[in-house]
């Protein structure tokens, strides 16, 4: 598939990483395609979108989107110690959003307005103690 955005350009996406936009809303929930990097040929890599990344590794896409994918960048990126994401986000309680990493949570409270992370503790335990940063109210 070739995604095309009058900002951004073409860019070919397929397999695993096409389908995980093609589930996740496409382009109305992640934005114009940025940067593709290894999956034009079903390689692993990462497509870079406006709002959000996929990463494929091992024939397995993930989203690192949103303020997860913000609050991520912040805590060092591909150099960060929670790692690299290890699952979708996933909704614990209404408007209260997680996403684990391998080394560590962030958890999203958009009624809070605010994320924190942590490193090598439960989502409980991020919930509670981790480091917060305040984000836009949605």
């Amino acid at each position: 598939m070739l995604l095309w955005g009058p900002r951004t350009g073409g860019h070919a996406l397929r397999g695993p990483a096409l389908a995980e936009l093609r589930a996740g809303g496409d382009v109305a929930a992640y934005g114009l395609p940025q940067h593709v990097h290894g999956l034009t040929w079903g390689d692993d890599g990462f497509a870079q979108f406006e709002k959000a990344s996929i990463f494929v590794s091992g024939g397995t896409a993930l989203t690192l989107g949103w303020e997860f994918r913000d609050v991520w960048w912040l805590t060092g990126g591909t150099s960060s110690g929670l790692g690299m994401a290890t699952a979708n986000r996933r909704q614990i309680e209404p408007n209260v959003w997680a996403q684990s990493y391998n080394h560590g949570w962030i958890v999203c409270d958009h009624g809070l307005a605010e994320c924190r992370y942590g490193l090598h503790m439960t989502v409980e335990q991020v919930r509670a103690q981790g480091t917060r940063v305040a984000i836009a109210r949605r």
